[in-house]
């Protein structure tokens, strides 16, 4: 069996996935690295940490910054990981010019993936160039922390195919999915309206799925759900590190007795305690209108990966 390296943690926001990271990255031969993508505007904005330390001190981070040359105060940006998409954080990748822009070209470089387009390299060097230095940067946390493999939960299904076919032997996709009426409710309280709340989570695995068909094995991806992780842990542990070609160890249930550097992600990477607690508010939150408008648009997917009634 090949040496797993890398795992890159595929799934749509709100469904676990810096849980699955920072539990996979308690191991003792894996380094959780949250959502590596939003790195360059974690220096710029010097957030804190998991590992409690301002970004720009933080000893793996800074550390990475300073053998990539990157001055991580006065020009983070010039780590180019990929196209930033986030909502909230630096206006200087977070304002409507520069989402747009990241939208657009992430859809290029989608239909690029899933047509197989011959397109000119000027048009997806920046995209490329992330690529190359997220590699580059997995390389150099592995040398600094001692650890055979990085987990990466960035999310982006583009980025994740692009990073799986740049070493297609050394890197493993975890697809992990929820209930998506449980990500609906999600974005519905968080003040956005039906449509978009339900087409980001669609969307999200509609694509991921078409490119996954396309150009990885099955044995490669390992489909996770949210909910049979909260409430069966050890067991789905078990089967991730099977997956992963190393033997399960218990501390990775107390995934908070070890120190982590995630890179932003959900609160839960604070906590002061592992016990985890399975999120099923949208079966009383949810409005009988809400479940009709999921059902049907998005019910055909939602039972593809096994939930019903």
């Amino acid at each position: 069996m090949e040496q797993v390296k890398q795992v890159i943690i595929c799934s749509a926001g709100h469904s676990g996935s810096t849980l699955l990271d920072m539990v996979i990255g308690a191991h003792s031969m894996c380094e959780s690295l949250g959502e590596l993508v939003l790195l360059p505007m974690e220096f710029a904005m010097n957030t804190s940490c998991t590992c409690g330390n301002e970004m720009r001190r933080c000893p793996l981070w800074s550390e990475v910054g300073c053998r990539l040359g990157i001055d991580v105060k006065n020009d983070p940006y010039a780590l180019n990981l990929g196209f930033i998409r986030a909502k909230v954080g630096d206006p200087r990748v977070t304002s409507c010019f520069y989402s747009w822009n990241a939208r657009f070209w992430t859809r290029v470089n989608y239909l690029k993936l899933k047509h197989n387009l011959p397109l000119p390299k000027k048009l997806t060097q920046r995209y490329d160039d992330g690529i190359t230095n997220t590699k580059l940067v997995f390389e150099i946390v592995r040398q600094l922390t001692g650890k055979s493999i990085v987990i990466d939960s960035s999310k982006q299904h583009n980025r994740a195919v692009s990073l799986y076919l740049s070493d297609p032997e050394h890197t493993r996709l975890i697809m992990l999915v929820r209930d998506g009426r449980g990500v609906f409710y999600s974005s519905l309280k968080r003040g956005y309206d039906r449509r978009i709340s339900l087409n980001g989570w669609y969307n999200y695995y509609n694509h991921l799925r078409s490119l996954l068909a396309r150009y990885v094995p099955e044995r490669h991806v390992l489909e996770v759900k949210y909910e049979d992780f909260v409430m069966h842990t050890e067991l789905e542990c078990r089967r991730i590190c099977d997956f992963l070609g190393i033997a399960f160890e218990p501390n990775m249930i107390d995934f908070i007795s070890v120190t982590h550097h995630n890179v932003n992600g959900n609160d839960i990477r604070f906590m002061r305690n592992s016990e985890m607690h399975l999120d099923e508010k949208w079966k009383n939150q949810l409005s009988s209108a809400d479940i009709s408008f999921f059902e049907r648009y998005a019910g055909s997917m939602n039972r593809l990966f096994g939930y019903k009634d």
